[in-house]
């Protein structure tokens, strides 16, 4: 069973289980964070015309959502550009055409990263705030494939291509997490973030 599965999994039999929580979010349980993934990934396929190979940017200081970003984007075989420290936000718009993002989703207290008339720009809660109408439809989800590209804190040198398969183990996951931490590390995601997902457990985020 993969990673996908597990998740689909949790939301059938134990679907009011807490899966994410945070000081700045309201609970959300594992039935939803499945249904916001579909969503997701519909409106990523339907409207945002996201493709498999395509790489989205995510500025932000490690939202809930974002989690429920890159999931719908590994779910379609995309890629997902995280950008949380303070010099990747700065230099977001660059970042995101110099690693040819198409799409560009940013936390809604932010303003508006500037961007190339090719790369879309669009808050984090559009993803999910409205109901989409179209269906998925050529979704792999595939864990060994290339979903995020994590770049140096201070964006220079070459981005680590990584993907659901190599960084989920077998280690325990950690309760919290410090503040302030960007959520799309190796580290965190290896010792925190999917090790809880994968075994349905909630997942604190600060």
């Amino acid at each position: 069973m993969n990673f996908f599965d597990l998740l689909r999994a949790h939301a059938r039999e134990r679907g009011q289980a807490v899966a994410t929580s945070s000081p700045r979010h309201r609970l959300t349980s594992y039935r939803k964070l499945w249904s916001r993934i579909e969503r997701g990934s519909a409106r990523l396929q339907g409207e945002w015309l996201v493709e498999a190979g395509d790489v989205v940017a995510y500025a932000g200081h490690g939202h809930a959502d974002a989690l429920v970003l890159w999931l719908s984007l590994a779910r379609l075989g995309a890629v997902l550009l995280p950008l949380e420290t303070p010099a990747l936000l700065g230099a977001a718009g660059n970042l995101a055409e110099r690693h040819g993002a198409r799409l560009l989703l940013f936390d809604d207290e932010l303003a508006a990263p500037e961007v190339q008339d090719d790369c879309a720009c669009h808050f984090l809660s559009a993803l999910i705030e409205r109901p989409c109408h179209h269906e998925v439809r050529d979704c792999p989800e595939d864990p060994a494939a290339v979903s995020l590209l994590l770049l140096p804190a201070d964006g220079a040198g070459e981005a680590q291509p990584c993907n659901i398969g190599a960084l989920l183990h077998a280690a325990p996951p950690v309760d919290a997490w410090p503040a302030g931490h960007a959520l799309f590390t190796a580290a965190r995601l290896q010792a925190q973030v999917l090790p809880a997902l994968a075994q349905g457990l909630p997942l604190a985020l600060a």
